[in-house]
């Protein structure tokens, strides 16, 4: 390859990482922008492939040549800082469980099953092996209605929400499930479920969600999910009970509206400090993020956190055991920034949705 023409493949891939790093940043929330803020760990390892075969391409070094390297190093940097707090090197939000300070134990599952998936027995046969207490199933329609219902002898509490539009959802548990309220905060296709979980005789509020995406084929602009996310954050940014809050949230943790949701709401990752958990898509490898969350209050530590594979659905199931401790084992941290509130206040406003829509 001739060292000129060698020199413009290294420009262009150069300017496609930066592109990668650099478009996050753009306060639009159309979709053709948004994408990036799930593509960072692609971006990273981009760059860092870059940066090891760059010297192979370059000849005596220029000024244009270490311009180049500076700005992959830069884009490399960019990276690392938003996703070193998935890596084990960084200090966990969500502590390790200690038996000695446990009041109970739950095991929670969450499962986004594709609706079109007709495989309805992996699921059975997942939930059977691995037992979990509560389990929230998404893009349930009728006929995944009708399939669960084989777990009815073990989960007595279930709600049930099926529609085929892809945002069907059902909770079962083998806790009593209170004060059961399903909402559709943003879009009347998609429910949120808010219920009071009695485990043990110790109550914990948890919130389901699944907002729709930025993307094409569903929404333009990633406005509708980033409110319904902000809004159930305004809810809880005052609240001092055990709280829970999971789901396929089609967003990734290091996002400016999940970094602003945390922030808020006080609310603890329990990826922070132990991995990324990618979870879609399962089966293309090289397309891998985040999307399935689980989020917990103060009162919480983890006692193990699993991805399973799930036959025939695009997402990897999830299971997150849990034990609640005493209250004053852990600190109540709220990180919330004032341009966190303005921003909550503007997207808010643009689906004319407040924390007053959002049951407690």
């Amino acid at each position: 390859m001739p060292f000129v023409e060698s020199q413009i493949y290294l420009s262009v891939i150069t300017a496609i990482v930066c592109v990668f790093a650099v478009m996050p940043y753009i306060e639009r929330r159309f979709w053709w922008i948004r994408v990036f803020d799930f593509v960072r760990i692609q971006g990273f390892f981009l760059a860092l492939i870059l940066l090891l075969i760059a010297p192979l391409f370059m000849g005596a070094l220029t000024a244009v040549d270490y311009a180049m390297l500076g700005i992959i190093l830069i884009c490399l940097g960019i990276q690392c800082f938003y996703l070193y707090p998935y890596t084990t090197w960084h200090k966990k939000e969500v502590a390790e469980f200690e038996p000695n300070k446990s009041q109970t134990r739950f095991k929670l599952m969450l499962s986004n099953v594709l609706m079109k998936n007709d495989r309805y027995s992996a699921l059975l046969d997942l939930v059977k092996v691995q037992q979990p207490d509560v389990l929230v199933c998404m893009e349930t329609n009728q006929q995944w209605h009708k399939s669960l219902q084989q777990l009815s002898p073990d989960y007595p509490h279930q709600i049930s929400q099926p529609n085929e539009r892809m945002y069907g959802m059902h909770v079962f548990s083998k806790f009593p499930l209170n004060d059961v309220q399903v909402n559709h905060l943003v879009q009347d296709f998609v429910p949120s479920v808010h219920v009071c979980i009695d485990i043990d005789g110790h109550e914990v509020l948890a919130h389901f969600m699944h907002p729709a995406p930025p993307s094409p084929s569903e929404n333009e602009e990633s406005t509708e999910r980033d409110a319904e996310l902000l809004a159930l954050a305004r809810k809880l940014k005052d609240m001092t009970e055990p709280l829970l809050m999971a789901g396929d949230l089609n967003d990734v943790p290091w996002s400016k509206p999940l970094r602003a949701f945390k922030r808020i709401s006080g609310l603890h990752d329990v990826r922070v400090g132990r991995c990324f958990l990618n979870t879609f898509h399962a089966s293309i490898p090289l397309l891998r993020w985040p999307l399935d969350h689980v989020f917990v209050s103060r009162h919480f530590q983890l006692v193990k956190l699993q991805r399973h594979k799930l036959t025939g659905s695009d997402h990897f199931s999830v299971t997150a055991e849990l034990s609640m401790i005493t209250n004053e084992s852990l600190a109540d941290e709220r990180h919330a920034k004032e341009q966190d509130a303005s921003y909550a206040d503007d997207v808010m406003a643009e689906e004319n949705v407040s924390e007053a829509d959002v049951p407690k």
